[in-house]
Formats: C-alpha cells, sequence, structure tokens
C-alpha cells in the first residue's frame, strides 16, 4: 500500500512513509507511482533481543529500590500528617489559653487563671508526652518494615545464585553425559 505525505504544493516532490526508510528516520524518495523495493517489515537486531532479555532484569533489578521508596514515602506521609494535626492541636490549645487570658475582668478572674495554667501546663505535657509516643510508634513501625523487606531482599539475592548453581550444574551434568556416551560409540 502507498502511503504518501505530501510536504508541500509548490511543486516538491512527495515524502513517502511506505517501507522501512519511515523507521530508521528516513524518508523514502521513490517517485515512481508503485511502493519501493525496501521491505516494511522491520529487522529484529541484536539491540532488540538484548533489550527483551534485559527488560525483566531491569524490572527485578529496580523492585527492591521502588518498594523501600514507596515505604519511605509513606513512613513520610505519615509524619506529615501527624505533624499537621499536632501543629493544630497546639495552636487550638495556646490559642484557649490566650482567650480566657482576655476575658480576665478582676483579681478572682486573675487568681482563677493563675491557677488553672498549673493544670494546663500538665495538660500540655501529657499531650507533648503522647504525640512523643505516637511518633516513635510511627518511626519503629517504619523500622520494622524497612528490615522486612531488607530481609526479604537479602533472601532474594541468595536464592538467586543457588537457582543459577543449579540450572548450570544441572546443564553441565546433561553436557558430561552425552559427551561420554559420544565417546563410547566412537570406540
Amino acid at each position: 500500500m502507498l502511503l504518501a505525505q505530501s510536504i508541500g504544493s509548490h511543486g516538491r516532490r512527495s515524502i513517502r512513509s511506505c517501507c522501512i526508510a519511515s523507521i530508521a528516520l528516513l524518508c523514502c524518495t521513490t517517485t515512481e507511482a508503485k511502493p519501493c523495493t525496501l521491505t516494511t517489515k522491520r529487522p529484529v537486531t541484536m539491540f532488540d533481543e538484548l533489550f527483551s532479555k534485559n527488560a525483566v532484569s531491569v524490572d527485578k533489578m529496580f523492585e527492591p529500590s521502588r518498594r523501600f521508596h514507596a515505604l519511605m514515602l509513606n513512613g513520610v506521609e505519615k509524619v506529615a500528617h501527624f505533624q499537621l494535626d499536632a501543629v493544630k492541636s497546639y495552636a487550638e490549645f495556646g490559642l484557649k489559653n490566650l482567650r480566657e487570658g482576655l476575658e480576665l475582668r478582676d483579681v478572682n478572674d486573675i487568681q482563677g487563671f493563675v491557677t488553672k495554667q498549673g493544670e494546663r501546663a500538665r495538660e500540655l505535657g501529657e499531650k507533648v508526652q503522647s504525640d512523643v509516643q505516637t511518633l516513635a510508634g510511627i518511626q519503629q513501625e517504619l523500622g520494622t518494615e524497612v528490615q522486612k523487606l531488607m530481609q526479604n531482599n537479602v533472601a532474594g539475592l541468595s536464592e538467586a545464585p543457588r537457582a543459577a548453581r543449579s540450572s548450570s550444574s544441572k546443564s553441565s551434568s546433561g553436557a558430561s553425559s552425552s559427551g561420554s556416551s559420544g565417546s563410547r560409540k566412537s570406540a
């Protein structure tokens, strides 16, 4: 099938994309009405085989990194949400305390406000302690997940050489048995 693409209408030749030339980023400049003689099938190159064989190994190579970074991103997200919630609660705590300070009208109000400050300090201390424990829990959970991931990666790395050794020993034992039977036949 003849495919033609016109460059312009000022008497220029049409550039055709009817063959392998278009795949190689070249233009077929055949001026005949019939299709050119170049093949329309793309030839298989050694690079095609190389890329297809290595595509799976590249995915396997980057998979641990992807998992690790996904884990780290989830951890950062948890910490960010925690920090946003903590900032909001501390801001509300401080603003509530300041609003109560604005409502002071006499000496009795000031005495009540000052006595409440001890209770407020205790509440704030408990809140800080609770937040520190929560943050430590998030970090510990992340650390446990990273350790599991690393153990799985190490296990996968140690299994790969075993599988390679077992497949090579099977192929070498098959070659040695066929080689020894061939030498018997010739004798």
